[in-house]
């Protein structure tokens, strides 16, 4: 007994198999099909991008490989991308406006692109389910487009915001254009959203809910901070790949994706001569409930295996039937653990399978869509099942040492194979698991093991049945715009030969929505349906044309022997051969031929308007034919009027007569295509041909409502820094502002710590400066010759505060006063009270040739750069330059990329800058509030080890240079030290 009958026969829509009608898919690398999908799985193709498009965000602005804990970082520079254009969108074809297309999350752009397409798929219209009870279930949890709104601002949302960017009413916009009447549902169930759809769409099918539902899944990436989040989570990969089960385990890489089923019972899909792609013969949902010690978000092994446990025991299916399981397999090593522990464990209980049973993941090709994930693990699984093969598991090196494969007696499948013999039926198990701590689990397998009659339309060399026909058909094309109709049939041209023209022609005419402009094509002339569809393109029959109602018909000469094309239509046009028989001998066989035509046409529901006055036989018999249709004559408003005109007297063979068909149908006449390509008349009726090339979207437009703050932010060109903080976006270029919270943990880069951290941290003078030089450089750039002077340096107090204490947020503002000259502060703000730190004031930069140096004797120092700042030892700085090395724990290294002038350096100048400043008297040991009166930083990217050099230009004046002699470099001139 089969799962989904009971002991009498009857249906138990309890656990009746869920039929996949329909598919669809976008995913990264231009990989817009399930065709596209399969092939690169089989080919073994990884859809990776090194760098995260610029269209999305800047990675560079964000990027660093120590991004553990630090600020804003992120950890990965690549992933996986669409290549469609983000913010293209068709909305002339949705019915949307430009404004609300603006305020809209492209998330519902590619859902509603991607639900079309799947809908096309199944060969359903618009017509076929506007006002239907179908359900639409969508899962996801992207919330990028919510974030950017936040980012404009309170008073800047928009009205259409509202519906736009709520990520639940996702599910909503695709029930409200396609009119559906069933459940409208947006699942946020972390990584299994998406299967957990298909898990509610299941139930309300088998419940009696809804006839069919769609279910979907999209993610799409546009904006940095999910990336800087799931970074500072330690879960994205640094190489930006998914290393399935692999040693090399570190991360997952985020992927952008848009997919859509159409789902069905199968007693229903059967019924209507659905194409069915696979069977869901059963889907679990278990949670993990809480696990001592064990955060939420940790995968579990035991919650995992009970899931397998009820995906089998609710279907009564065997385990051990099952060839190959596709897993999540997103590459985090906890997660990778527990899922091929959870399966070993279970598929080889009660008895251990003969062989390892093959595992794989599609992550490593196209990374992992996160909330949609699952809707593509179930189209692979689908698509094995129906291919009988095993696509090859891919970036697969050698196992994590914490799996053993062995023991586990499984195996990633790395070379793709044919379905293994030993299985009688074609099954595959489906798992995904979620940070919700939720698992789903799904079985699926060929329609042909339920049904083995089942056939659906495959391209020639894949069928097993035989649909040739040799007399020429109609293929009708149709779109919204006219850059969409050409390109689709150009799409068309190019697989056309890979299909019967019968399986193509009937879904092309019968199971496609059929929009104003419109194009035919007469193919089965040439033996090439490729060729016949360009002919017709370079004849000129394709022809494109909008909606009309009147035809008049007309007889204007004697026709031609019409003979051969009357046998022609008698073999398969019974209408037409029942005339000729009921017209017998009573007018000449020519007439008799056209008043037999004019039946036919009748029957194709092309019907005229009005006759033609002429003097021909057949005009005086058409009365008989067509009664209550007035002649009109030449100069008649009837024949002005009358959007086309066909000339019944010129047709002499079927493909001129389908021509004729063609141009009716672009001129919007509602012919019956079932009957003009006598599809009943073969003995068989035509499949659905699937994986055919989807609608072409016009995707010439792009909407968004970005903010210059928004702009800014993606677009920045500099990543946080530890000390200044990131820039506030959106301002005037004449007010610039930079905001940190500042932490004794997150100064990594500032100096090497000393044995025993202070229970305080001090940031001061040297500090500030850094600050400022970072400020100027992020606000102007490189300056010429990479230097700036600064007036009336002033340091009103410097920054203290405790480790364990809450951060302390500090803003940087530089503002312009005249045309060369800026005002920069530095203030910090604590419990809502602001406290000015420093204040200076600077000119346009110095020119490096000005720099006051001098070629003096040189004479060896140490300066100890810890966190206690030290005081600089060694020889007293005459007026002369003076060498020095930073201490040795420095030695070789890279002074920290962030840094143009790193406060370790301006710490020593202003070391031996006390030493000397007699004027500061008991303030001497005090570095943390020096003031100057005068100063000129100069960036560099020097080593922290090595040699520098300090000269003493003058009573008041010190430079700090990086070697010395001649090939002496500017780093920091200090002038008018004081406190």
């Amino acid at each position: 007994m089969t799962s989904g009958t009971t002991e009498a026969g009857a249906i138990d829509r309890r656990n009746e198999p869920i039929a996949i009608v329909g598919m669809a898919c976008n995913l990264a690398g231009g990989v817009e099909s399930p065709r596209k999908f399969w092939e690169t799985m089989i080919n073994g193709e990884i859809k990776l991008s090194e760098t995260i498009p610029r269209s999305r965000f800047n990675i560079d602005a964000y990027f660093r490989e120590d991004s553990l804990g630090r600020p804003g970082a992120i950890a990965s520079k690549g992933g996986f991308f669409l290549e469609t254009d983000t913010h293209a969108f068709d909305a002339e074809f949705f019915g949307i406006s430009a404004e609300e297309a603006k305020h809209m999350d492209p998330q519902q752009f590619r859902i509603l692109e991607s639900v079309y397409e799947c809908l096309e798929s199944a060969g359903k219209t618009l017509q076929d389910i506007e006002g239907t009870n179908t359900a639409a279930y969508i899962g996801t949890f992207g919330l990028d487009q919510v974030i950017a709104s936040v980012r404009h601002g309170y008073d800047d949302r928009h009205l259409h915001e509202v519906a736009g960017v709520d990520p639940g009413l996702l599910s909503a916009r695709v029930s409200y254009f396609f009119d559906l009447n069933g459940p409208t549902y947006t699942t946020n169930a972390g990584c299994t959203s998406s299967l957990f759809a298909l898990h509610t769409a299941a139930m309300a099918l088998r419940g009696g809910e809804v006839p069919a539902a769609i279910v979907g899944g999209v993610n799409l990436v546009l904006g940095p901070e999910a990336y800087s989040s799931y970074s500072k989570f330690g879960i994205m990969s640094p190489d930006s790949m998914c290393h399935s089960y692999d040693a090399r385990c570190n991360g997952y890489a985020r992927a952008e994706g848009s997919g859509a089923l159409y789902v069905k019972l199968l007693s229903d899909a059967i019924r209507d001569n659905d194409p069915i792609r696979g069977v869901v013969r059963s889907i679990a949902v278990t949670a993990n409930g809480m696990i001592p010690d064990t955060p939420l978000f940790i995968p579990n092994e035991a919650g995992m295996a009970k899931c397998l446990d009820l995906a089998y025991s609710q279907a009564g299916l065997d385990p051990a039937e099952t060839a190959y399981v596709e897993t999540h397999g997103v590459g985090m090593i906890p997660g990778e653990i527990a899922e091929a522990h959870s399966i070993g464990k279970f598929m080889n209980n009660p008895t251990r399978r003969a062989k390892p049973l093959p595992i794989g993941s599609l992550k490593p090709n196209f990374g992992h869509q996160e909330g949609a994930s699952g809707i593509f693990i179930l189209m692979k699984a689908a698509m094995m099942t129906e291919a009988g093969v095993i696509p090859g598991h891919v970036n697969f090196n050698s196992a994590h040492p914490a799996i053993d494969l062995e023991e586990l007696n499984i195996k990633p499948q790395q070379q793709t194979i044919d379905w293994p013999s030993e299985y009688s039926v074609r099954r595959v198990g489906a798992c995904s698991y979620g940070w919700t701590g939720t698992n789903v689990h799904s079985l699926v397998e060929a329609v042909e093991t339920l049904h083995p009659e089942y056939r659906l339309g495959q391209r020639r060399e894949k069928a097993d049945y035989d649909h040739s026909i040799t007399r020429p058909l109609l293929l009708t094309f149709s779109a919204v715009k006219d850059s969409s109709l050409q390109e689709s049939i150009v799409a068309f041209a190019q697989v056309a030969d890979e299909f019967y023209a019968a399986d193509l022609a009937y879904t092309l005419n019968l199971k496609r929505t059929k929009f104003d402009l419109r194009a035919a094509a007469v193919v089965g002339t040439s033996g090439s349906l490729a060729s016949d569809i360009a002919h017709s393109l370079k004849s000129g029959s394709v022809m494109k044309g909008e909606g009309a109602t009147n035809i008049m018909f007309s007889f204007t000469e004697p026709a031609p022997d019409l003979t051969p094309l009357a046998c022609e239509l008698k073999q398969h046009f019974p209408v037409f051969s029942n005339s000729i028989d009921a017209i017998g001998i009573t007018i000449d066989t020519s007439t008799a031929i056209q008043m037999a035509l004019v039946d036919l046409l009748r029957d194709w529901n092309i019907v005229p308007s009005a006759i033609l006055q002429t003097d021909t036989a057949a005009t005086k018999c058409a009365s008989s034919k067509v009664q209550g249709v007035p002649y009109a004559s030449a100069d008649s408003p009837h024949v002005k009027d009358a959007a086309v005109s066909i000339d019944i007297s010129k047709v002499n063979s079927l493909a001129g007569l389908l021509s004729l068909a063609g141009e009716l149908f672009n001129a919007g006449i509602p012919i019956d295509l079932e009957k003009i390509n006598a599809s009943s008349s073969v003995g068989w009726k035509p499949f659905v041909a699937v994986d055919l090339p989807h609608y072409v979207w016009d995707h010439s437009k792009t909407y968004s409502d970005e903010t210059q703050a928004n702009l800014e932010f993606n677009q920045s060109s500099y990543p946080y820094h530890e000390l200044l903080g990131r820039r506030v976006y959106g301002l005037s270029p004449a007010t610039m502002v930079w905001r940190n919270k500042l932490s004794f943990h997150d100064l990594p880069d500032k100096m090497p710590p000393t044995p025993k951290p202070k229970p305080a941290t001090t940031i001061g003078t040297a500090e500030f400066i850094s600050i400022v030089v970072e400020a100027l450089h992020q606000g102007f750039g490189d300056a010429p010759n990479s230097g700036w002077t600064m007036r009336n340096f002033k340091v009103f107090q410097p920054l203290n505060y405790e480790n364990d204490v809450n951060l302390v947020e500090v803003h940087t503002s530089i503002t312009e006063t005249s045309d060369a000259s800026y005002k920069i502060t530095i203030q910090s703000v604590r419990e809502g009270v602001w406290t000015k730190l420093c204040e200076a004031s600077v000119s346009e930069p110095s020119d490096r040739a000005d720099s006051p140096l001098h070629d003096t004797q040189v004479a060896a120092i140490r300066i100890n750069t810890g966190m206690n700042k030290s005081a600089a030892k060694g020889d007293e700085v005459q007026n002369a330059t003076t060498a020095f090395d930073l201490d040795s724990k420095l030695e070789g290294q890279k002074l920290p990329e962030l840094y143009h002038v790193h406060p370790s350096l301006v710490s020593a100048a202003l070391e031996v800058a006390v030493q000397h400043a007699v004027e500061l008297g008991p303030n001497r040991e005090s570095l943390s509030a020096l003031s100057l009166e005068g100063l000129t930083v100069f960036e560099t990217q020097s080593t922290l080890g090595g040699k520098f050099s300090i000269t003493r230009i003058s009573n008041d004046t010190i430079e700090v240079s990086t070697g010395g002699g001649h090939d002496a470099k500017p780093v920091v001139c200090l002038q008018g030290v004081h406190a």
